[in-house]
């Protein structure tokens, strides 16, 4: 069987959780009309997923 991450978090708490710890974030997420914003870093290191950045194209890659 597949083993699943769970990730929580809250608009303004810089603490989400990952399968029930807590892990301090850089930036919390945030709401921006009627929008969630969330780390994407953040999000994929929770996933166990790699992220990079693409200055010159500005692109985010997720990847397993």
């Amino acid at each position: 069987m597949e083993r699943r991450n769970i990730i929580s978090m809250q608009i303004d708490n810089a603490v989400m959780k990952v399968n029930g710890k807590d892990i301090t974030l850089d930036v919390p997420p945030q709401l921006i009309d009627d929008r969630s914003f969330v780390p994407v870093r953040a999000v994929a290191n929770g996933l166990n997923v790699y992220v990079d950045w693409l200055d010159k194209t500005q692109i985010v890659l997720i990847y397993s």
